[in-house]
This record gives structure tokens, C-alpha cells and sequence, in this order.
């Protein structure tokens, strides 16, 4: 294997030559990624690139095997010859690494039982062949980019170095040809990484959670870019203090300088020797005695706190966000995402209406009903009759409103 000095090398000598534009820097957490060198506007195509290997979906396998059975025919007796010099230039997987990747130690394990059947690996060769081909599986399942729809992938040598961000900058196009192209989503500006989603961009409404065990399983790592360094944008909760809310348990901060609850109270983080809590059951609702708040309730990913959006409290008692529910209703509708055959349609339209009472507009189970709903209704409704009804336009509306986050 190349060092990875020579790669930066050469990777860039390729950049300078084919796409000036952008250049491999390494990165102290990420390792060798793709920068810009210039800025670039919304629209603007960042990178254009051909696949140095291309495989059709479910042949990767039989890719290998015309790949060994060229590197045997050559005059080199070692497997590891100049054909499957390409691995170098990607992120692979050793073998006594994949019980961290537990999705391609799969692939891989059923892959080596096929050619053990087939006595390509066998004992005397297994010590060279195992570690090959678990190089082999993991380069596409770490670099490998699906091309439209068609369940091919494309190993593209310097687009490769895109790191992966639940925000990204950029995202992919790719031509007949299979080439691919990044398009500048954001303005991006000279020395900024050149970033796209390693998920689908539909499951970049799903909440932090659901994109790290998603990036776990598929990609082994746990992302680190701004969007989850911060609150959790998708997953939002009514302000215990909304005005829709009846009645909800709050705590009251006490100080010398307080003239009257009404004036004073606040929903509060931690307390301290000079505060007094009392937690009481106030009603909100048109009661005078707390003023009402029409905002969201976000978690900080870091500090692991609730703090309402508008309003600036921080919640301590978290039994009004229904985590609970949420937990049930999510393992629900989750399942409606990875398999729509258990949809139950006389049941959606009411967990829909929970789910807006009880854990409010913005949050992302929200989002992913209001998904399904426009789907069914699609399926039973011509286009032009489903465009006229106000309803439908509103859930779409709003669920453009996650997309285009």
C-alpha cells in the first residue's frame, strides 16, 4: 500500500492537471478531503469526473473475479498486482477490522462462502485472497457513489475525498455517461471543504439519532459536522409553556428582586445556592400568571439540554415533551419508513393528529407522517383533484419546508 504523503501527492498532481478547481488537503480528524480552490456560487459545478471503476449493482462480486482472473494471466504471481493498484487511492477495510462494519462484514462473509464453493479461495491461497477481498467489498461500500436510480456504483477517484455533512454544500449529478458532477448547493468560498450527504437527502429530515445509527451502520463512523454539534433542528417539541397547553409542571425561580410570580418566573436550567425552585402545577392557558410561548423545544447534542427556541427557557422537568410517546410513536413510524407494507391507513391520519398535540408541528415523526399521508393519498387521488384540496397543499408545503431545510 502507498503511503499516504505519495497519495496527497499524487491526488493533487490529478487535481492540478483535471480539476483545478479543488485540491485533497488532510485533515486532522477526516484525512485527505476535497477543498476548494476558489469560491463558488449556488448552481455552480464544482467538480466533473469519470469513474476509474464502474460495477452494476449485485455483480460486485463477478467484478472481483474478471479482475483476478485478468491479474493472473499477468506476468506477475502476485495477487496484489498492478490491477488492483486502484484500492490504494480509496478508503478501505482490513479484515480484522469489519466487526466494526458489521453491514459489509455481511456482504464480505457470505462473498467468501461463494468462493469457497467455487474453490477460488482456498486454504493455500486464503492468507492473500481474504485480505484482498475485503479491501475489494469495502472500497465500494465506503467510496462508492449510486448513480441515479439505477443501482450502479462508480468509484471516482479524487470526488471520493468529498467528506460526508448532514448540511452539505454540495450535491451529486451524475450524466449517461456515468459522469459524475458536484453542484454547489450553498456558497461555497476558497479553502472550505467540499462536503455531500453520504445518506439520502430524504433521511436528512430524520433526527440525529436515526442519522447516526444510519452512518454507523453503513460507514462505521460518527459524524461530527456543525448540524450535529448543535441542537437537534428536526426534533422539536412544544414549549411546555405554549398557550395550547393547559396545564404542565414548571419550576419557579425565586429571587430578592421578585415583585410577583407573574413578573418574574422562568423556567431554569440548573439551581443555584442563591435560587430557591418550587416546582408547582400552573395553568397556562389564559391564566395570567405565566406568559405563554409559541415556540419549539430543541436538545442541544452536546450538553444534552432541552432549551425552548423563542422564549429562552431552559426545561428542566421534561416530563411535558412526551419523550415517552415519542419513543413508541417513532419505533411506529420507522418501521412505516423500512417497510411501507405495514402502513395501517385507517390509523394514520389520527396518529398524525396525536402526534401534532402531543409533540407539535416541527417534530420530525411529524414530518415523516405527513409523508406518508401525501403518499397514500397520491396513490387512491388523480393529481389534479389532490392539488385542490387545501389539506393536501399544506401537509406538502410543509414537508417541503423539512426538504429544503
Amino acid at each position: 500500500m502507498k503511503d499516504n504523503d505519495f497519495l496527497l501527492t499524487y491526488l493533487n498532481d490529478l487535481c492540478l492537471a483535471k480539476h483545478s478547481q479543488v485540491n485533497v488537503v488532510h485533515h486532522k480528524h477526516f484525512g485527505n478531503c476535497l477543498s476548494s480552490n476558489q469560491d463558488f456560487q449556488i448552481g455552480d459545478v464544482v467538480l466533473e469526473e469519470r469513474p476509474c471503476v464502474f460495477a452494476c449493482q449485485g455483480i460486485i462480486g463477478k467484478l472481483f473475479l474478471s479482475l483476478l482472473q485478468t491479474n493472473t494471466k499477468s506476468e506477475s504471481s502476485k495477487v496484489e498486482a498492478e490491477i488492483f493498484n486502484f484500492l490504494d487511492f480509496f478508503q478501505t477495510i482490513d479484515v480484522i477490522n469489519l466487526k466494526d462494519y458489521p453491514i459489509i462484514q455481511q456482504t464480505f462473509f457470505k462473498m467468501v462462502e461463494q468462493f469457497r464453493n467455487m474453490e477460488v479461495i482456498t486454504k493455500d491461497n486464503e492468507s492473500q485472497m481474504l485480505p484482498l477481498l475485503s479491501r475489494f467489498v469495502s472500497v465500494f461500500a465506503l467510496n462508492g457513489h449510486e448513480i441515479n436510480d439505477e443501482n450502479d456504483c462508480g468509484l471516482y477517484i479524487v470526488s471520493s475525498k468529498a467528506t460526508h455533512s448532514c448540511s452539505p454544500n454540495v450535491i451529486t449529478k451524475f450524466s449517461k455517461d456515468k459522469t459524475l458532477q458536484y453542484i454547489a448547493i450553498k456558497p461555497i468560498k476558497k479553502s472550505d471543504l467540499i462536503n455531500f450527504s453520504y445518506i439520502a437527502r430524504s433521511k436528512l429530515a430524520y433526527s440525529k439519532k436515526f442519522r447516526t445509527q444510519i452512518l454507523s451502520d453503513l460507514r462505521g463512523f460518527l459524524c461530527l459536522c456543525t448540524r450535529c454539534q448543535g441542537d437537534d433542528d428536526v426534533r422539536m417539541f412544544r414549549c411546555p409553556l405554549n398557550a395550547k397547553t393547559a396545564i404542565t409542571t414548571v419550576q419557579i425561580e425565586k429571587s430578592n428582586t421578585m415583585t410577583s410570580a407573574s413578573s418574574t418566573s422562568s423556567v431554569v436550567a440548573t439551581p443555584t445556592t442563591t435560587t430557591t425552585t418550587a416546582t408547582t402545577t400552573t395553568p397556562l392557558a389564559g391564566s395570567g400568571s405565566l406568559n405563554p410561548c409559541s415556540g419549539d423545544v430543541t436538545e442541544n447534542l452536546i450538553t444534552r439540554t432541552f432549551t425552548c427556541q423563542q422564549c429562552t427557557r431552559a426545561i428542566i422537568d421534561v416530563s411535558p415533551l412526551n419523550l415517552t410517546f415519542e419513543k413508541l410513536l417513532e419505533d411506529k413510524v420507522m418501521l412505516y419508513e423500512t417497510d411501507p407494507s405495514t402502513v395501517d391507513t385507517s390509523n394514520i391520519l389520527k396518529m398524525y393528529s396525536t402526534c401534532k398535540k402531543k409533540l407539535g408541528d416541527n417534530h420530525v415523526t411529524c414530518f415523516l407522517l405527513e409523508r406518508i399521508i401525501l403518499e397514500i393519498t397520491i396513490q387512491f387521488e388523480d393529481q389534479q383533484k389532490f392539488l385542490l384540496k387545501k389539506e393536501n397543499v399544506e401537509i406538502g408545503l410543509h414537508v417541503c419546508r423539512w426538504i429544503l431545510k
